[in-house]
């Protein structure tokens, strides 16, 4: 909420403020922002300021949020509604049939600033329900944290990876959380 934050010398909310740019600029069709859309413990004012900069998509497709290990799943979830999350198992799964492509956002936070991550048993196992019907298109997955960091990322890994073995028609995963700061122009 800070626009003056910096962490390990970026100014946040500048490079957060580019990247919307970049966005409108590419015409996108839709946005996905793979968590930790706040700063450490997810208050509701980080949500109110994402908000006022992530409006700037509005007109660019559909905005769709995951948590990540910064967030708060309640405070995120009341600042960015949307009819595709589904809060069963305690967990905020949307799914997005993007045309020829279905994409399935899962949310591997804990508890917000625990930095490892865990989908769980009925998110893992909706998932297995949900891959065997909806075998017709390729699936994209969506994860905070990675599948090969034994400590700090996914600690349900082996799972997912069993799971998405059985099913040829995922086709990538996409994860986040290990802040790689770098700048391209």
């Amino acid at each position: 909420a800070d626009a003056a934050a910096q962490h390990k010398g970026m100014r946040t909310a500048a490079s957060a403020e580019q990247a919307v740019q970049q966005v409108r600029e590419r015409g996108v069709e839709g946005t996905i922002i793979n968590g930790d859309i706040a700063w450490m413990r997810g208050l509701p004012e980080d949500y109110a300021a994402a908000e006022t900069l992530l409006g700037a998509l509005a007109d660019h497709g559909p905005l769709i949020t995951l948590p990540g290990n910064h967030d708060n799943r309640s405070n995120l979830c009341a600042a960015f509604s949307d009819p595709r999350m589904d809060e069963g198992a305690r967990k905020v799964m949307t799914v997005v049939d993007a045309g020829v492509v279905r994409l399935a956002c899962l949310d591997s936070l804990r508890r917000e600033d625990v930095v490892s991550g865990r989908l769980e048993r009925p998110q893992l196992t909706w998932l297995k329900d949900w891959l065997a019907a909806h075998g017709d298109k390729p699936v994209v997955l969506f994860v905070h944290h990675p599948l090969d960091d034994a400590e700090n990322g996914l600690l349900d890994a082996p799972e997912l990876k069993t799971l998405i073995a059985e099913h040829a028609h995922v086709k990538a995963i996409f994860t986040a959380h290990d802040h790689s700061f770098a700048h391209r122009n």
